[in-house]
């Protein structure tokens, strides 16, 4: 089988992958990510040094206990001036929401743990403003109900 070299960039450019620095508002600019691992949040720290440079990033997070958290953490730490963390649906796998917050202090990120995950992403998208971003990130198990919200949001 033969394919060309414009043929694969013309197909690349097609490609939409949910949940992976996907836009879903734009103003304040929401972005969804499933980084759940220690390459996936090197390819997430790699966008925003491309793609949201000197923007002010207010992260809503939540990981899996089984996960490492804290190398995610530290990877992304740099990027971000606040954090929500938020326990995911599935409660036994969850890593608790205030253990994750307590890693992003530690890694001089302000954060705390939201009640829920629509309250996480309406108190980071108040705090971004209109210049900022938010960055929904940590697990792909989440992501599902941050795309409903703004999705339900957007036709209220």
């Amino acid at each position: 089988l033969k394919i060309s070299d414009r043929d694969v960039r013309e197909g690349f450019a097609e490609v939409i992958w949910p949940g992976r620095f996907q836009i879903l508002e734009k103003n304040p600019l929401v972005i969804v990510d499933g980084a759940h691992n220690r390459d996936a949040a090197e390819r997430l720290a790699e966008n925003i040094r491309c793609y949201l440079a000197g923007k002010q990033i207010t992260a809503v997070m939540g990981v899996f206990k089984d996960k490492e958290a804290e190398v995610m953490v530290r990877i992304i730490a740099p990027y971000l001036e606040k954090a929500y963390t938020v326990d995911l649906p599935n409660r036994e796998r969850t890593l608790e929401k205030e253990v994750l917050c307590r890693y992003l202090i530690s890694a001089g990120v302000q954060a705390e743990p939201a009640g829920s995950i629509r309250q996480a992403l309406a108190l980071a998208k108040k705090d971004a403003k209109k210049d900022g971003a938010v960055l929904a990130f940590g697990s792909l198990s989440y992501l599902g109900e941050v795309i409903r919200i703004c999705r339900n949001e957007g036709k209220e």
